[in-house]
């Protein structure tokens, strides 16, 4: 089912990946920082969200029970979680730090300024905790802090494979001055790609790779799908590199012999 999400006044339709990506990426001196805003009723927040887009923010929007449905879909910079229920917001929290592994700074806003409240949220993830009603200028900065703040932290780490690089840090794909930015799934299909190269990589360790927390209804479709998504991506920057399927449905990242043929 499409579910609307609201973006300042209107309203839009984030079915999927293709739907979120137009929303996020502005480019900022410090780089794209893309926020998605979770909470149960988004219209108290609509003077933050629309605060955030002018100082150049990219923010998604979502219900807390599909947080990590668009965090699976979308590389983000920080979350913001806002509920005034407790247990929602470490629900959130724990999901996605023990579940999806995310070290991404996420912060917590609450009506409730009891100390048992924050530091419940503390516990189950969060990195920094505002009382309602929170100052969108106040937000802005501690986003700021908290992403300039995980950047310095993290080393750029890169995997290559003949002319293509793939950037460990900000999920982007380079060749030939061309980049890509890989939704999660992607990302994580072609990391192991890359390392297990030239080698192939079986079709179970593919899904070990993609979900092993939680598997969609049909994995082969699915993996069908990212396979032919990243084949894609290759044959349209002209990446001198295949992506073929063996037996089994293993996977292997060749040099293509057309691209070889024709230099």
């Amino acid at each position: 089912m499409v579910r609307s999400a609201t973006r300042a006044s209107t309203t839009y339709q984030m079915p999927d990946a293709h739907s979120v990506a137009p929303l996020l990426g502005r480019t900022m001196n410090s780089g794209p920082i893309d926020v998605l805003v979770a909470a149960p009723d988004i219209a108290p927040k609509l003077e933050c969200i629309s605060y955030l887009r002018l100082q150049g923010f990219g923010v998604a929007t979502s219900s807390p029970e599909e947080i990590s449905k668009y965090a699976r879909i979308h590389r983000f910079s920080a979350f913001v979680i806002a509920a005034s229920e407790t247990t929602v917001l470490t629900s959130c929290c724990r999901e996605l730090r023990h579940q999806m592994r995310s070290t991404v700074p996420v912060i917590a806003i609450s009506p409730c300024a009891a100390l048992s409240s924050k530091l419940a949220a503390f516990e189950a993830g969060a990195d920094d905790y505002l009382v309602e009603p929170a100052s969108p200028i106040e937000l802005e900065l501690r986003l700021r802090n908290k992403v300039l703040r995980q950047a310095r932290r993290s080393p750029v780490l890169v995997l290559r494979a003949g002319e293509l690089v793939l950037d460990l840090q900000t999920h982007v794909a380079r060749c030939h001055g061309a980049q890509t930015h890989l939704m999660p799934q992607e990302f994580r299909l072609l990391c192991a790609l890359m390392r297990a190269a030239p080698e192939p990589l079986s079709r179970q360790a593919m899904m070990s790779e993609l979900w092993s927390k939680g598997p969609p209804p049909s994995r082969d479709v699915s993996l069908r799908n990212l396979v032919c998504r990243l084949r894609g991506m290759l044959r349209r920057h002209g990446v001198r590199l295949a992506l073929e399927t063996l037996p089994d449905y293993a996977c292997q990242l060749v040099p293509d012999p057309r691209t070889s043929q024709r230099s």
